[in-house]
């Protein structure tokens, strides 16, 4: 299988941010974001002859933060650079 490469030009990416603090919050943001996709993936992919309940429900969940962790922890999306970059630009 060919890896999956760019179709265009690639933007560039955004300076990273100067302070820590920031570009911890801005990768926790992306995660969270990034979760919300997951949980919904899992949520339709489930299929529909497993028993379900809280359990079910509230792992489900926890697998989905976890996914969406390491995916902002790999580089992600790059929204987490671009938010640290617009709040580093609010704060000058």
């Amino acid at each position: 299988m060919d890896p999956v490469r760019p179709t265009g030009p690639m933007l560039p990416r955004p300076a990273p941010a100067a302070d820590p603090a920031t570009t911890k919050a801005a990768e926790e943001f992306e995660a969270v974001f990034i979760a919300t996709f997951i949980g919904e993936m899992l949520e339709q992919t489930r299929p529909r002859t497993v028993g379900g309940g809280a359990g079910e429900q509230m792992f489900g969940s926890l697998l989905a933060n976890e996914i969406a962790r390491e995916i902002a922890r790999s580089g992600g999306l790059g929204l987490a650079q671009s938010v640290a970059a617009q709040l580093d630009a609010y704060r000058r």
